[in-house]
This record gives C-alpha cells, sequence and structure tokens, in this order.
C-alpha cells in the first residue's frame, strides 16, 4: 500500500470513538503546513496572435489557477478549524462540501490540462484553464459586460469534477451527495433538529443539530489527504517545483500526526 492510499484509507475508515473524542490534530499540522506557502507575483508572458497560445503562458495560466485554488483550500481548512472549536456541525458540513468541491476541481483540470501540454495543445489547455479561473454563472447573468467584449466564461461543471475523484476513491459521488444533502433544507439537514417518536405520533426538537463528530473528522481528513496529493500533482503540472515539494512534506507531516493521534487514543490503523 503506498503512503497516499495508506494515509486516505486510514483518515476515511478509522473506527473513532467518535462523538466523544475530537482529535483534530492532524488537520491543523496540515493547515499550518498550507500557512507557511507563499506565491510569489506572476508576470504574465507575451501573447503573440501569430504564434497563438505558448507553452508558457499555459503554464502562467496554470499557476494563476494553482495559487489561487490552494489559498481557498487552506482558508477554508483554518474555517473548518475554527468552528469546530465551537461545535458547529452546521457550518461544518457546509465546509466540508467546499473542501472537497475544492479538490474535485484541482483534480479535475490536472486530469484534463495536462494531457493537453504533453500534446501541445495550448490553446485548448488556455481555455480549460480560463474557464476554471474566471468562470462564473453570476458574471454571466447578472452583470453587465463592456460593448464589444466577451462573454464571461461558463464554469466548469462540479459534477463533472467530482466524478474525477473516482479513481481515487469510488465513493467520491457518494460522499458529495451526502455532504450536499446539509447545504439545502431537506430531509437530512432538518432531521438533524428533529427526533420522530413512532410510537407515540410524535416529534421532539433539539435546540442543537445531533452530532456528527465521527464521520466530519473522516471524511474531512479524506479530503485534506487527497488535497495534497491533487495540490501535489497541479504544482507538477505548472512547474512549481518548490510548492510541489512542499505539498510532499505536508502530506508526510499529515500522516505522521494521524498516526500519532491514532495510537494516542488506542485506535489501529491497520
Amino acid at each position: 500500500m503506498g503512503p497516499f492510499v495508506r494515509t486516505l484509507f486510514i483518515m476515511k475508515n478509522v473506527q473513532r470513538d467518535s462523538e466523544k473524542i475530537e482529535d483534530n490534530s492532524a488537520l491543523i499540522v496540515a493547515a499550518e503546513g498550507l500557512l507557511a506557502l507563499s506565491f510569489k507575483p506572476l508576470r504574465r508572458p507575451v501573447y503573440k496572435p501569430v504564434g497563438g497560445r505558448s507553452d508558457k503562458e499555459v503554464r502562467w495560466a496554470g499557476r494563476v489557477f494553482a495559487c489561487t485554488s490552494m489559498g481557498f483550500f487552506r482558508d477554508m481548512l483554518r474555517s473548518y478549524l475554527s468552528v469546530r472549536e465551537r461545535g458547529l456541525d452546521a457550518a461544518s458540513f457546509l465546509i466540508a462540501r467546499a473542501l472537497f468541491e475544492a479538490t474535485a476541481m484541482t483534480n479535475y483540470v490536472v486530469s484534463h490540462v495536462s494531457p493537453l501540454l504533453a500534446r501541445k495543445r495550448y490553446s485548448r489547455a488556455w481555455d480549460f484553464l480560463l474557464r476554471a479561473s474566471m468562470g462564473s454563472y453570476y458574471f454571466r447573468e447578472h452583470t453587465t459586460k463592456p460593448v464589444n467584449a466577451p462573454d464571461h466564461p461558463m464554469p466548469l461543471d462540479i459534477g463533472k469534477a467530482v466524478k474525477s475523484l473516482e479513481r481515487f476513491d469510488v465513493d467520491a459521488s457518494k460522499e458529495y451527495s451526502f455532504l450536499s444533502e446539509f447545504s439545502h433544507p431537506d430531509a437530512l439537514a432538518l432531521r438533524h433538529y428533529v427526533q420522530m417518536n413512532q410510537a407515540l405520533y410524535s416529534a421532539e426538537f433539539r435546540t442543537y443539530p445531533q452530532s456528527h463528530i465521527a464521520y466530519l473528522r473522516n471524511a474531512v481528513g479524506g479530503t485534506v489527504a487527497l488535497a495534497a496529493v491533487v495540490y501535489r500533482s497541479v504544482s507538477r503540472m505548472a512547474e512549481m517545483r518548490t510548492t510541489e515539494k512542499q505539498f510532499s512534506n505536508v502530506m508526510a507531516s499529515l500522516l505522521d500526526a494521524e498516526e500519532k493521534s491514532l495510537h494516542a487514543h488506542g485506535l489501529a490503523s491497520n
């Protein structure tokens, strides 16, 4: 079992005595590692219409996407840890979904752009990265563009992005569907706040939602482990060699911290 597969398996599947003990120490280690990343300003290469898009331009666009996506992910992880300190389950599910989406979209970009770069299909790679970084339904539908300006690009399909993760985890789409249920006021979200008593035909209401400490810890732990690999891959694609090495270090630190946490609580990791 490779180190990534091992880490993902541990963080998603370990049986925690979960609703009593919540240990996010490994996630804190990951967050601190991500905060250590710094990105220098990037000057865009000159575009020459006669020659079309170039490898340098596409690498620049890849770096812009990679840096902003990493920034979003690490800020969401910091936010998740903050709300977990206060035991805010409802907000935790929303952030867990955002972390999952960021990981999925980054993997989707890598899986499409890397082959295009290898075949020197620079224009297609540029267009895909443009949609990844600049696509927005809001801008397309609710803002007025300048005269003669091109339409705002369509965003990439999040459903296809999530499906791209199935090469790592066959249950990725199912996991995302479950997380999404808590982002809308439907059955699963609302049942957090009520206990139905079928025998008495009554409903007893809760002030605070039913706890899901174990599920959240395993789900977010698995997402962070997967993100470390995915962001290492996008760093490689964008030729960000220092960042690629840093993500390898984050991965190693995450695994070490998780195994120490499991050992401290007497939980097996095999």
